[in-house]
């Protein structure tokens, strides 16, 4: 499927628009998907989403290292974004060029850098059973991905590669050139990359789901802490819901948690100031707690 562009370019987009119906291949205008994308945003917009009763407790939105830029971060900021989902695949420089990644390895690391500047969680795609990597060289990337500061994610997706017909790797494939591991030997990697995975990080998916320097003016000017996810795990509650006792959520320990990290902040790393990356439907809940709206964040000085 290709989209054709909103912007009207003449003769030019209605000959395109032509050979593209004379190929056979399907065309939407990206008009249509614009109203639909207008209509997510007044569903999500702050003043309703604040007194509403089902809440946008915060936005994933994954992207690409090279759309991970200061300019891009700044956006999702104002949309409500709070966690980003980064495709990476490997850490191997010789692998994201045979591969056509689009980018460098270096340039994974740097938009890690800045997402967790800013404060957005961050989950990262690895794809073992690339081309060019055996299975002791797959593991020894996510040693070097989990053990090496500049990746360091909150969060991780493993997806093993998958040929897909009518690609580059499909035509490797067919010639004999590229052959993925056997089930018994994938099963074995995911098993040594689990072993690896240190406490800080969540696996997140394994190919299906698993239930459950950018200087944001905010944090100039004073030592800032920030704090990227506050998150009790449980059985979901609703909103003002009385108190469950045989449930964790409402029973004060997101309250607790955040003094132990204002305590943190303070204590440890000598912060004046605390900021949470916060989704619009919980800012209530912060400023409960003495936290004031900041920019896209809600923060609380720590100075007495």
């Amino acid at each position: 499927m290709l989209l054709s562009s909103g912007v009207e370019h003449g003769n030019l987009r209605e000959l395109a628009l032509a050979r593209m119906k004379e190929l056979g291949v399907e065309c939407r205008d990206v008009r249509t998907r614009e109203v639909g994308i207008q209509e997510i945003h007044k569903k999500i917009r702050p003043y309703e989403v604040k007194k509403s009763k089902t809440r946008c407790i915060g936005i994933t939105i994954e992207t690409r290292p090279d759309y991970c830029l200061r300019r891009h971060l700044s956006d999702l900021l104002r949309y409500g974004c709070t966690r980003l989902e980064i495709g990476v695949q490997s850490v191997y420089e010789d692998v994201a060029r045979d591969t056509n990644r689009g980018h460098t390895v270096r340039a994974v690391c740097e938009s890690f850098s800045m997402a967790k500047d800013a404060g957005f969680k961050v989950v990262a795609h690895m794809m073992p059973d690339l081309p060019n990597v055996d299975l002791e060289r797959d593991v020894e990337q996510f040693v070097e991905f989990f053990e090496n500061p500049a990746f360091r994610a909150d969060g991780l997706k493993i997806y093993p590669t998958l040929v897909i017909r009518g690609t580059g790797l499909y035509e490797l494939w067919q010639t004999g050139r590229y052959r993925s591991y056997p089930p018994s030997t994938l099963v074995d990697l995911v098993a040594r990359i689990l072993a690896l995975v240190p406490p800080w990080t969540r696996v997140y998916r394994v190919q299906r789901d698993i239930p459950m320097p950018l200087v944001r003016p905010e944090l100039k000017g004073c030592a800032a802490s920030i704090v990227r996810e506050l998150h009790v795990y449980g059985s979901v509650v609703p909103v003002n819901a009385p108190r469950d006792p045989t449930r964790f959520q409402h029973q004060g320990y997101g309250m607790l948690l955040m003094e132990e990290a204002e305590r943190i902040a303070r204590e440890e790393h000598g912060s004046s100031k605390i900021v949470v990356i916060s989704g619009v439907g919980t800012r209530n809940y912060y400023r409960k707690i003495g936290y004031e709206l900041d920019g896209p964040y809600m923060s609380k000085s720590l100075v007495e």
